[in-house]
């Protein structure tokens, strides 16, 4: 096998090493070897990391729970509308309007067209 073709299966070769064909080639792949002790020592890292824990800000559990509640987004979303109404009433007015005048080209383009 290549390596490339190697060099895929493993990640799951370091954690079960199951694959006949992955140890015979990493006995003559030097290559192969250096990146499966990479492999190796990530997943050592990892597991170390599992047991550490900490704490979140006081106010970051409150603000994910209203993340999710659908009411504080709707609000949110009035407010932003009822804030930007201006805004929000000058780009309907400027896309019907573009719209309207596509109509009217399109209309008047057919006229000028001899049947």
């Amino acid at each position: 096998m290549r390596c490339e073709e190697i060099q895929e299966m493993l990640p799951s070769y370091v954690t079960s090493e199951d694959s006949l064909a992955v140890r015979r080639h990493l006995a003559r792949c030097e290559p192969c070897k250096k990146e499966v002790s990479r492999y190796q020592e990530l997943g050592r890292s990892l597991s170390s990391l599992r047991g550490v824990h900490s704490e979140p800000a006081q106010d970051l559990l409150p603000a994910l729970y209203a993340i999710a509640d659908p009411e504080t987004r709707v609000a949110a979303v009035r407010t932003h509308l009822a804030r930007n109404k201006k805004t929000y009433a000058g780009v309907a007015v400027a896309i019907a309007g573009a719209a309207g005048a596509a109509l009217w080209r399109s209309r008047s383009g057919r006229r000028l067209i001899p049947a």
